[in-house]
C-alpha cells in the first residue's frame, strides 16, 4: 500500500490530553481523500494508528488531527510523546464509507458526535457549509464528558453566526460532577430524539467511541431509523 510523507506544521494542546495537529505534504504527492475519511499513521512495523481527518480537502493538502492523549489512549499518547514541529511521518490511506456522497439527498442530516470523533464530523460539516449549496437546517450534537471536553466550540459559535441553517448542542453526560452546567445533560444520542422524534426524514452521521455508536444503533433502532440511515465507520 502506498505510503505519503507529510510534516507536522503545527501542534495545539486544548486541553491536557486533547491536542490538534496539522500536518502538510513533505512532497507534491498527497492523499486524495474526501470529507468524513481516515487515514492510518504508521509508526512503526508493529503500530498503526488509524485517526480520522479533521478538515474538508484544501488545495495545499493541509490534514489535521485531533488527538485524545490521556492514559485510555496509549497509542496516541505515544504519537503526543514523539511528534514535534517539523517531524516527518507516513500516512496511507484513504478509508472510511462516512462521507456526504452516502446520504440521500432528499433526506436531512443529522450529526452526532462523542467527545474527539468531532474530527471527521467538524469535516463534514465544513463540506456541507461552505461548499454545497443548500440551505437545509443542520444539526450537530456533540456528547462531552466535562466542559473543557468542547475544545472547538469556538468555531462552532462562528459557524452558528455565519450559517442560520446550522444550529449545535453540547450534550454534557456526566452532570453531577458539574454543579454549575446549565445546558443539556445525559446520553447525546437520547438527546438528539427528544429534539427529532421523526428520524425517518434525516440521515444521522455519527462518530465516537464504539460503546457510544453501538447504543445509538440501538435507540436509533427503536426509534424507527432505518439500518442504512445511520452512517458510521465504527459500524
Amino acid at each position: 500500500m502506498t505510503e505519503f510523507t507529510y510534516i507536522c506544521t503545527d501542534i495545539k494542546h486544548y486541553s491536557h490530553d486533547i491536542s490538534l495537529l496539522s500536518l502538510h505534504p513533505a512532497t507534491d504527492k498527497k492523499i486524495i481523500y474526501r470529507a468524513g475519511q481516515y487515514v492510518e499513521m504508521v509508526i512503526s512495523n508493529n503500530m498503526i494508528i488509524p485517526l480520522s481527518i479533521a478538515n474538508m480537502p484544501t488545495a495545499e493538502g493541509r490534514i489535521e488531527f485531533h488527538l485524545r492523549h490521556d492514559q485510555k489512549h496509549p497509542q496516541a499518547q505515544h504519537v503526543i510523546s514523539q511528534l514535534s514541529i517539523n517531524t516527518a511521518v507516513h500516512l496511507r490511506g484513504p478509508f472510511g464509507r462516512t462521507t456526504l456522497a452516502s446520504a440521500d439527498s432528499t433526506k436531512r442530516l443529522l450529526f452526532l458526535a462523542g467527545g474527539t470523533g468531532f474530527a471527521p464530523i467538524k469535516a463534514l460539516l465544513e463540506e456541507a457549509l461552505f461548499t454545497q449549496q443548500q440551505n437545509d437546517p443542520l444539526y450537530l450534537y456533540w456528547g462531552i464528558r466535562k466542559p473543557q471536553d468542547s475544545y472547538q466550540e469556538k468555531l462552532l459559535l462562528e459557524w452558528q453566526q455565519k450559517f442560520p441553517h446550522f444550529r449545535y448542542t453540547l450534550v454534557l453526560s456526566e452532570p453531577q460532577q458539574f454543579p454549575h452546567w446549565q445546558g443539556p445533560s445525559g446520553l447525546v444520542h437520547e438527546y438528539l430524539t427528544k429534539e427529532h422524534s421523526h428520524l425517518i426524514d434525516y440521515y444521522i452521521y455519527a462518530s465516537g467511541p464504539y460503546e457510544m455508536i453501538k447504543a445509538a444503533q440501538n435507540h436509533f433502532r427503536q426509534q424507527g431509523l432505518a439500518g442504512n440511515q445511520l452512517i458510521s465507520d465504527m459500524l
